[in-house]
């Protein structure tokens, strides 16, 4: 018997009028686009290890933002490994 796959842990993580902007100039909006986005991004990265540190937390009333740095190893689909790092930013 085919069973459907089970509902991605994804869709917990962001409310249902969620942004995801991975860079300047790319956006992704509502929960189907981000996990769609992240469907691509494991296809081709098959491994990506994220470290977060320097956390740093503010909170004004209802709103919380966040800080951290980050340090990101993944694997190409040809095995190959990249690092790279950033920020991120949440609010």
């Amino acid at each position: 018997m085919c069973r459907p796959p089970p509902p991605s842990p994804l869709k917990a993580f962001w409310t249902a009028d969620a942004v995801w902007e991975t860079s300047s100039d790319q956006m992704f909006t509502g929960i189907e686009a981000i996990c769609a986005a992240v469907e691509q991004q494991r296809q081709a990265f098959p491994i990506m290890q994220h470290a977060t540190a320097n956390h740093t937390v503010e909170i004004d009333g209802a709103v919380a933002t966040g800080r951290s740095d980050v340090v990101v190893l993944a694997q190409l689909r040809d095995h190959r490994w990249i690092a790279g790092g950033g920020t991120y930013e949440d609010e």
